[in-house]
């Protein structure tokens, strides 16, 4: 009854005239703190009568009780738009970053901050401290049966294909439709024995999706570019990519993410080629910079994390939009196109573990909108760098002003390595050494007026190793 109240009244006890309505619901709730909380929250200043509808639907349903508490939220939701962010979060984004999500959702045309607020009021959703996305595994799953009822049968004719070996069966026979949304499929989720031979996507999988703006290929072998994919898409989820480049023969003007995380591409570079003069233009991940369309206008966040075999990034000037640049452990990463200063829009950049970068692009302390900038382990194991020179001013490389985080843990970096004054990054919020050989706090951190959280742990152990 508490657990109740708290959700319905915001205090432990039934407001007055509530009492046995309360009383009512709880002995239907069964003593279940989920449906507690949903119902609870579902019935939030409602007056007694709505109460007392809910109780009397609520029993009329043979099925499970805790499912029914779990619908009857989600039928409460005020807008459609709401109903469509709780699929799509259910289907692809649980545990997901927020942000990540937010952007990727926004593009679909989706209204994201509000509909985040009302799926959490009804305790449909919840972020974690990390930012993630998280639902209870029963309310996903009544997510994902909403999706279901809309063709038991024929899962092509659903608007969202999140199971494995069901996206598996449509890509390989080519059932997909036009109403199809969002697509998900990882190789590594199929057990091996049911493929019988191995499975290589086609082009003409893709072909009927017209519709089509989340698709997630992880693992999944492509000998030949694709030529088919749709123009809709606004999130492409590719990890493990086979290939050592990547040819797009379509525009991609609406994708508004691209996640290539552990693939085997060896350079990322927007361009365009014509092999053949009878050839139609093709339009490729690979090669030069070019002053032609941009073929990527409208992407906001590149990720192409722990893909070992990158070796440089360039082409910008294509990604105006971009706001997330992820390259975190690309190991054998040793360039970053100057033209980086193109991105006038980036907040977030992780170079996080890419040892081999000598130098970071001069240009990263031009951008005027980076808040984020993760350099962790960028210092060789052999030789120690500076990672943080001691002229900032006269450096060939300087730090944003506008820096609202700044991570340099695990640098290798000493007392010796600070400069005496980081006034220039006045905006700086957060600042983790960890991991580094530092024997007392540098003073140039008593420089920095807005800064909240200050990270140095294991600088000790650091300095130990370092004697």
């Amino acid at each position: 009854m508490k657990l109740l109240c708290l959700h319905a009244f915001i205090c432990s006890y039934p407001n007055e005239g509530y009492e046995e309505v309360s009383k009512s619901l709880a002995r239907y709730c069964e003593g279940h703190p989920l449906a507690l909380e949903v119902l609870g929250k579902s019935l939030h200043k409602r007056d007694v009568g709505e109460w007392e509808d809910s109780i009397e639907s609520l029993k009329k349903e043979p099925h499970s009780h805790i499912k029914n508490v779990l619908k009857m939220s989600f039928d409460t939701l005020p807008f459609e738009n709401d109903k469509e962010l709780f699929k799509h979060i259910a289907c692809f984004f649980v545990g997901m970053n927020r942000d990540l999500s937010e952007t990727i959702l926004n593009a679909c045309d989706i209204n994201t901050r509000s509909g985040i607020r009302n799926l959490i009021d009804r305790c449909l959703l919840r972020i974690e401290r990390d930012n993630k996305l998280v639902m209870h595994q029963l309310v996903q799953e009544m997510g994902r049966d909403l999706v279901r009822q809309e063709s038991r049968d024929k899962p092509w004719e659903r608007s969202r294909l999140w199971c494995h070996e069901e996206s598996f069966k449509v890509l390989k026979q080519k059932k997909a439709t036009e109403s199809l949304l969002g697509l998900t499929l990882d190789m590594r989720m199929l057990d091996k024995k049911k493929l019988r031979g191995s499975f290589e996507l086609q082009t003409g999988a893709l072909s009927k999706m017209d519709n089509l703006m989340l698709l997630q290929l992880n693992y999944v072998q492509i000998s030949e570019c694709f030529q088919n994919i749709p123009e809709e898409l606004r999130w492409l989820c590719m990890h493990g990519f086979p290939l050592k480049s990547i040819h797009l023969y379509l525009p991609l003007e609406n994708l508004v993410a691209l996640d290539m995380s552990y693939s085997n591409i060896e350079s990322f570079d927007v361009s365009y080629s014509n092999p053949q003069p009878s050839v139609k233009r093709q339009k490729q991940l690979v090669g030069s910079c070019s002053k032609d369309k941009s073929l990527l206008g409208s992407l906001k966040i590149l990720d192409l994390s722990f893909s070992e075999q990158l070796h440089s990034l360039g082409g910008f000037i294509e990604l105006p939009a971009l706001e997330r640049l992820i390259v975190r452990k690309c190991i054998s990463l040793i360039e970053v196109c100057e033209s980086i200063t193109q991105c006038v829009e980036l907040v977030h950049i992780d170079l996080s573990y890419c040892y081999k970068l000598g130098r970071h692009p001069i240009s990263i302390g031009k951008l005027k909108k980076v808040k984020t900038l993760l350099l962790d382990g960028c210092s060789s194991c052999q030789a120690q760098i500076e990672a943080i020179p001691s002229d900032l001013k006269l450096s060939v490389f300087s730090l944003p002003s506008s820096l609202r985080t700044l991570s340099l843990a695990n640098n290798n970096l000493c007392n010796e390595s600070f400069p005496k004054d980081l006034s220039c990054l006045s905006m700086l919020q957060e600042l983790c050494l960890d991991n580094n050989p530092i024997v007392s706090m540098p003073n140039c951190v008593r420089s920095l007026p807005r800064l909240e959280k200050l990270y140095m742990e294991d600088c000790y152990k650091a300095f130990a190793e370092e004697n």
